[in-house]
């Protein structure tokens, strides 16, 4: 532990080894070049740099949002899945890399769990990016957006989707969410660039690029 309470480890910078050293070098094996970007943005004190020697009673730990192509088979994403659960390491970075269920009673709270036997309960999760969007934001962005939904999305979950960090940005083509606002028009409270930048952000390397431009 650091002074001031601190951690040692800052959440970002252990998903990022945790992803490179861990998570990656199994999708290379088994996938080989599997198309997809991997982050660590949206909820959790750690996106935005804030968290601290209590974080770990909310989700924190070694842990990777994986994106990948909307074509790929359920079947597919199972089978990722299972085989992190399976080859993970226990231990990364000096935290558990299993968590325990989330908690019904604590908005579904998952905490590290280092007495966990069996398959890892990782927390690497396999995702579609528009669909992660849609839920994330509330608002469908792959159906364009108006004026209103535009506005009606808090700025914190736009802060947190700039904050965080693109671990490897490698969705090798434009998914249906590209031309996200081709329909709508630029309310006054939004810039033309930033609803230009939510309508190219899943072209290749747009994560790394939306955040540069709205940084």
């Amino acid at each position: 532990m650091s002074e001031g309470g601190r951690r040692a480890t800052p959440g970002i910078q252990l998903s990022r080894e945790f992803y490179h050293h861990a998570v990656r070098p199994i999708l290379t094996e088994r996938w080989g070049d599997l198309p997809h970007s991997a982050a660590l943005i949206g909820p959790g004190s750690e996106v935005l740099g804030y968290d601290d020697v209590t974080s770990t009673d909310h989700h924190w730990g070694p842990r990777v949002l994986l994106f990948v192509e909307s074509t790929l088979p359920i079947t597919t994403r199972q089978s990722i899945h299972e085989a992190l659960a399976a080859r993970l390491p226990r231990l990364f970075g000096g935290y558990p890399t299993s968590f325990t269920p989330p908690d019904p009673d604590d908005h579904g709270t998952q905490l590290l769990d280092s007495n966990a036997t069996g398959p890892i309960n990782h927390r690497v999760e396999i995702r579609d990016l528009n669909e992660w969007l849609a839920h994330y934001l509330g608002v469908d962005p792959c159906a364009g957006l108006t004026p209103v939904e535009w506005l009606s999305i808090p700025q914190q979950k736009l802060l947190t989707l700039v904050a965080g960090e693109v671990f490897h940005d490698g969705l090798p083509e434009p998914s249906a969410a590209h031309g996200v606002t081709g329909n709508a028009a630029s309310p006054p409270a939004a810039s033309g660039s930033e609803i230009d930048t939510l309508s190219n952000l899943v072209d290749p390397g747009a994560l790394t690029r939306l955040r540069a431009s709205l940084a």
